[in-house]
């Protein structure tokens, strides 16, 4: 039984097919990753922002001038 290159090289294509394939799968994954934990970060920031502004708000009790921030 001797080397057979056609069969070699058949394996060789298949086997850069598979790799090429799992890649894609892997960028996409990954893309689809990215954008949830980006898509998380902008509520978390938003929210912080919220809690910020109320904090803000609830503080303005302590200092003169600030009565117009609770008036509709």
């Amino acid at each position: 039984m001797g080397f057979d290159s056609e069969r070699h090289e058949n394996a060789v294509q298949e086997a850069q097919r598979i790799l090429k394939e799992a890649q894609a799968d892997f960028a996409l994954r990954l893309e689809r990753a990215v954008d949830g934990v980006r898509e998380v970060a902008q509520e978390t920031m938003h929210t912080i922002g919220k809690g910020g502004q109320r904090a803000l708000w609830r503080t303005s009790y302590f200092f003169d001038g600030y009565e117009d921030v609770y008036k509709d």
